[in-house]
């Protein structure tokens, strides 16, 4: 089922896939994040750099409201 949906992505698009395992496949041009912290995808010592990454999008969803 994965090797079927990593064929199928067209090449202008993405696909954000989340499992618990890979089942031994390899993915070529991917970006593969694994999470090491249990119940936790942020992790504490990126807090800041990501807030400041997101608040303007933040903010402007608040002043559209």
């Amino acid at each position: 089922m994965i090797d079927l949906v990593v064929k199928a992505v067209p090449h202008d698009a993405q696909v954000i896939l989340g499992t618990v395992s890979l089942h031994d496949q390899k993915f070529e041009d991917a970006d593969i994040i694994e999470f090491t912290d249990k119940l936790q995808v942020l992790r504490a010592g990126e807090f800041e750099s990501v807030h400041a990454t997101l608040q303007p999008f933040m903010d402007m969803a608040a002043d559209a409201s």
